[in-house]
């Protein structure tokens, strides 16, 4: 009987140790569905942005620092949308605390421009696990001002050249190299004054060179 006793007080224990297991398991289940259905580990998404043709967006958490992606096409349910398997993480503080502007193409290339002391810009690819795309601009001396993409997956980056202030407390400022713009310090307002689809040289407004900063 004492036999019998203890056998079954053993066998009690291995029930005990399955049931702790089992339970552990679906606890992990249940901790990492929720991690599904709470992207950015549930932190508040600060900016979001749709690629030229509406196919894919992109969301941004400054406490999460992380950026992830949504495919818009093929979704069963318009109102629940299902994020990619790949999420970008932003290790550096200076990116994730000072970041400005970003976009995204159908193809899933990622753009987006933070602040140091200068701007600057940081280009991934989303399909190939955040590899970044190095771009060859060393002799760049504009203002980054922000950047996009078009229908053809084209980046085009907006920038902006001060070319003049008056005494008025305006300045005048040349964006990509085609348009000026009228910037009022007080009213704190921007009025285009000018556009030209050919690339404007500073040398063709010698008043505004004069003033040049």
């Amino acid at each position: 009987m004492s036999q019998s006793s203890d056998i079954s007080v053993k066998i009690d224990d291995e029930i005990n140790i399955e049931n702790n297991i089992a339970t552990d398991v679906e606890k992990n289940i249940a901790t990492d569905i929720e991690k599904i259905d709470k992207p950015h580990n549930g932190k508040p998404i600060t900016m979001i942005e749709l690629s030229p043709k509406g196919t894919y967006l992109v969301t941004y958490s400054p406490e999460d620092k992380s950026i992830i992606g949504w495919n818009v096409t093929n979704v069963e349910d318009e109102f629940q949308l299902k994020p990619d398997d790949y999420c970008h993480i932003i290790h550096e503080y200076y990116e994730y605390k000072n970041m400005i502007n970003m976009c995204v193409s159908d193809d899933k290339k990622l753009a987006y421009i933070y602040r140091i002391i200068m701007r600057r810009l940081k280009i991934i690819d989303m399909n190939n696990n955040g590899q970044e795309i190095k771009l060859n601009f060393d002799s760049f001396n504009y203002y980054i001002y922000f950047c996009t993409f078009n229908l053809k997956n084209e980046f085009i980056l907006h920038n902006y050249k001060l070319i003049s202030i008056s005494k008025y407390d305006k300045l005048y400022l040349l964006f990509s190299g085609i348009y000026i713009h009228e910037w009022d310090l007080l009213t704190e307002k921007s009025i285009r004054m000018f556009v030209n689809e050919e690339k404007i040289e500073i040398s063709k407004f010698p008043a505004m060179k004069s003033l040049f900063i």
